[in-house]
């Protein structure tokens, strides 16, 4: 049967269409992801992240060295990745970057206490 309002279009050329233009985005679903690889090779899920990086970038100054983990949670929130001594978090930019570099938050514990933090590049994480 014919589709009155485009008469070249049948509904069995319609679902062939739209299986093509689904085939044809399957590669762009592997952009569009909220995992993150870290420098170890292991994936870790940004949604672990509990603020947005904006957010983040507004609570740097007030890290001051010494702090508790705890205090360093209240002010830029729980990281993506920490490690397995957990002496260094990583907080991430929103957005994976597989082509221009971002800046990543990179916070360093010594003690249990906020040492220092750094502003990585990273790529494709």
């Amino acid at each position: 049967m014919k589709n009155l309002a485009n008469p070249g279009f049948t509904s069995g050329k319609k679902i062939i269409h739209l299986i093509l233009l689904l085939i044809a985005t399957a590669p762009l679903q592997s952009c569009l992801t909220s995992k993150h690889t870290t420098d170890d090779g292991k994936l870790t899920d940004i949604r672990n992240q509990t603020h947005d990086f904006e957010r983040i970038e507004k609570g740097i100054p007030y890290l001051k060295q010494g702090l508790a983990k705890i205090d360093v949670i209240n002010f830029i929130g729980m990281p993506a990745y920490k490690n397995s001594a957990s002496t260094i978090w990583t907080y991430l930019p929103n957005k994976p970057s597989y082509i221009i570099p971002v800046r990543a938050l990179v916070v360093h514990f010594r003690y249990g206490r906020y040492s220092h933090h750094t502003r990585d590049l990273t790529f494709g994480r």
